[in-house]
């Protein structure tokens, strides 16, 4: 192995509440356990949220894995929309994985997976992170590399290898190795997993760059109303600009206060009533006519969709009718569809 060893632990929410700061003082990166299985919020790691923010906070590099439960590749997909929903608007610096171990049999209880099945499992769930503009990887041991995944098939994705041993004897590429679940790192009470990498790739200058490579160019969103613009609004308070707390719903005429363009909820009406969607808001006098795109419409698309609203993580191609989930009208690709965000100019309503 190369001299140049960058250390890191891998965590979830069985390290409990992590003291990220003395963490820090021990450790050049980590890896989060984002979830487990497919997607639903019951099987999201309670600690995610926080890790991401403490890492992101202290200045500590990090990716993020699933554990893997997927017996088909539609749990696969399954377990790719559950990824993709907890990393939204993230961008780690180092790999997304799916970990492919069977630490508690639940596949080997079923009657384990064939080699095609769990290659077709990692090819399923990277080819839909890829898409959405994450550098995916796959977590596996030295059996699983050598005699359960057809690497042949996977050679583009990153391998973390499970190996606890003094040294790694897997003769196979892998940019990061596990070599212990008996680490000990201050801030952290009990065991942790300990992992190190090569120093072959830099993860958080090459998967920065990409982000960068990738991003579009920034515009200013539009400015559309003033303070003392009299607005209709039909749609839900919040307490703060950025779309939190969300309180009563509301249907009438209203005074903005303040206006802050891009943010969430970007319009205070009557002096601290509460803040509103600009997507529910219409200049006094003014209604919705059928066929004006909004969140509920639903509209025909045709065409490719993407990871995010500024149009990065080119995706599938699609062709239905779709209802939109989300709509912000100042984004390249500001529709927001259950497949995807897509442009707006491709859409047309059809209520």
């Amino acid at each position: 192995m190369s001299q140049n060893i960058v250390k890191g632990i891998d965590v979830s929410s069985h390290q409990g509440v992590i003291d990220w700061d003395q963490a820090k003082k021990e450790v050049d990166y980590a890896i989060l356990r984002a979830g487990w299985g497919n997607d639903s919020p019951g099987q999201d790691d309670e600690q995610f949220e926080r890790n991401v923010a403490e890492c992101e906070r202290l200045g500590i590099p990090w990716g993020a894995y699933l554990y893997s439960y997927a017996m088909s590749t539609e749990e696969a997909e399954s377990e790719a929309k559950h990824l993709l929903r907890l990393l939204e608007g993230k961008r780690p610096r180092y790999p997304v994985y799916l970990d492919m171990e069977d630490a508690d049999g639940y596949k080997e209880k079923r009657g384990g997976l064939s080699r095609e099945t769990a290659t077709e499992i990692c090819l399923c769930a990277g080819d839909r992170l890829e898409a959405a503009g994450y550098y995916f990887g796959i977590y596996a041991s030295k059996d699983w590399l050598e005699n359960r995944l057809d690497l042949s098939r996977l050679s583009r994705f990153d391998i973390w290898l499970a190996q606890w041993n003094d040294e790694p004897t897997y003769c196979g590429q892998f940019g990061m190795w596990q070599y212990t679940s008996e680490g000990r790192v201050s801030g952290i009470a009990g065991n942790v997993d300990m992992n190190r990498t090569t120093g072959y790739r830099d993860y958080p200058a090459y998967i920065g760059g990409k982000y960068e490579a990738d991003k579009p160019e920034e515009t200013a969103p539009i400015a559309r109303y003033r303070p003392g613009d009299r607005v209709r609004v039909k749609g839900r308070l919040y307490a703060s600009s950025d779309g939190s707390g969300a309180g009563k719903s509301v249907d009438g005429e209203y005074t903005v206060s303040r206006y802050l363009p891009g943010r969430q909820a970007a319009i205070l009406i009557e002096d601290g009533l509460g803040w509103v969607r600009e997507a529910d808001c219409l200049p006094a006098g003014e209604t919705v006519a059928p066929g004006v795109l909004r969140e509920g419409a639903r509209v025909r698309y045709t065409g490719r969709v993407y990871g995010d609203s500024y149009g990065g993580g080119a995706g599938k191609t699609v062709d239905g009718v779709y209802t939109v989930d989300r709509y912000l009208p100042d984004r390249a690709c500001g529709v927001h569809l259950p497949a995807g965000w897509v442009p707006e100019a491709a859409c047309t309503v059809v209520d």
